[in-house]
C-alpha cells in the first residue's frame, strides 16, 4: 500500500460560532478530527501528521546521503532510528542497508 503523496496541508475548519463543531482537517488525504471540542493536543497532532510526507521525504534523503559516509560507532543508534523511522512510516519500502 502506498500512501498519499505530499504536501499535505493542515486547515481548521469553522462550523458555526460553537467551537465544539469545529472540524481540523489535513488535505489530501482528507483525514479530519470533528465530532468533539477539538483540543490543542488534537490540533498538535493534526500538524505532525500533515507534515509526515515531508519528514519521511527528509528521512530518505538524509540516509541516501550518510549511507555513503563514514561514521563512527556512536553514531550507528541515530541512523538505526532514522531508518526504523522509515519502516514504520513506509514498510512497503524495500529493506535498508
Amino acid at each position: 500500500m502506498k500512501h498519499t503523496p505530499g504536501p499535505w496541508r493542515f486547515e481548521r475548519v469553522i462550523r458555526g460560532s460553537n467551537s465544539q463543531n469545529d472540524w481540523l482537517a489535513i488535505h489530501p488525504p482528507h483525514f479530519y478530527f470533528a465530532g468533539k471540542q477539538i483540543s490543542k493536543v488534537d490540533e498538535a497532532n493534526a500538524h505532525l501528521i500533515s507534515a509526515a510526507p515531508d519528514l519521511l521525504e527528509a528521512c530518505k534523503k538524509t540516509l541516501k546521503l550518510i549511507n555513503n559516509l563514514e561514521y563512527e560507532s556512536w553514531q550507528i543508534k541515530y541512523i538505526t532510528l532514522l531508518k526504523q523511522a522509515i519502516a514504520k512510516a513506509a514498510p512497503q519500502c524495500p529493506k535498508l542497508a
